[in-house]
């Protein structure tokens, strides 16, 4: 068995600020050394990038490049694992993964949950070679994990089954309007009562939004918001929170999406399952964070 993660107490990243005695307001300031810090990141991924050379860490090195960034690949899988655990998930329970690709957290819910009870769909062939690969190399093909090339986020090869547990870990930023509502009537067509769809989306304090000359990164996503997302998803019979920021559940403090927002999609009438009052509570605040308008269609990844 995979050792189980511990979720690491509440915090995030919170720029600091300090008030200017002439105007009385509130100014943003970078952290001290803050350009030190990202060349020295560039450094340390440079090294990273070694890895390829060396026989033992190729094949990893390799799988670590489908998703990115190489170097984080354990801290990653703790905090999929830890953000659905916090939200209830237990071994009885079914999960579809939602662009599992080489299975970064779902070797972890493999592993934890009981035979049968995991199903994770990608639309990349590649991937999912890789995700047989690390099925392997973890003897959990007695667990029999389904994995399912799809570009319908599986429903087309689903048939009737349906699931306590949905996971789109940092894709539906990449999703445009059309794609996003039709993954939500795909959500609302499977999900069991008590049921949760669980995903991030990019939030207002992402650091390229408090930087001018940096902010172009985010032009290429959909900048998909709580309120957004709530008027698609309510006419389906489904309903949506926030849950806070990724960094609550372990996201490497890093990494420049430890701001995302986790967003909770429920049924509408629905019994709970017993999500924390911390959680709850702190998801309550954020529920009418707007990250802005939608863009054009994504044509590359954002920088995590």
């Amino acid at each position: 068995m995979l050792a189980l993660y511990d979720l690491p107490s509440a915090g995030g990243f919170k720029p600091a600020v300090f008030a200017d005695d002439n105007t009385n307001s509130v100014v943003r300031m970078k952290k001290p050394f803050h350009h030190l810090k990202w060349a020295l990141r560039k450094v340390r991924r440079a090294a990273y990038q070694s890895r390829a050379f060396i026989p033992s860490l190729r094949e990893q090195h390799r799988i670590e490049q489908m998703v990115g960034p190489v170097g984080l690949w354990d801290k990653l899988r703790a905090y999929q694992f830890n953000a659905l655990k916090a939200h209830g998930l237990a071994p009885h329970h079914s999960l579809l993964d939602i662009g599992c690709g080489p299975l970064q957290g779902g070797v972890a819910f493999i592993d934890y949950l009981d035979q049968g009870k995991y199903a994770g769909v990608d639309a990349q062939t590649e991937n999912l070679s890789a995700a047989y690969g690390q099925i392997r190399q973890h003897n959990l093909s007695a667990k029999n994990p389904w994995l399912i090339r799809s570009d319908s986020f599986g429903d087309e090869e689903l048939g009737e089954r349906t699931f306590d547990f949905f996971w789109a870990s940092q894709v539906l930023y990449y999703f445009n309007a059309e794609v996003m509502q039709k993954l939500l009537q795909i959500i609302a067509k499977r999900i069991n009562p008590g049921g949760r769809f669980l995903g991030d989306i990019v939030g207002h304090s992402h650091p390229d939004f408090q930087s001018p000359t940096r902010s172009d990164q985010l032009w290429d996503l959909q900048l998909h918001s709580v309120e957004s997302i709530r008027r698609w998803a309510e006419p389906l019979g489904l309903m949506v929170r926030s849950a806070g920021e990724i960094a609550n559940y372990g996201y490497p403090a890093s990494m420049r999406l430890r701001t995302n927002i986790l967003i909770e999609v429920t049924p509408l009438r629905t019994e709970s399952w017993g999500i924390p009052s911390a959680l709850t509570t702190a998801a309550a605040e954020l529920d009418n964070l707007d990250s802005g308008p939608q863009t054009a269609a994504p044509t590359r990844r954002l920088k995590r």
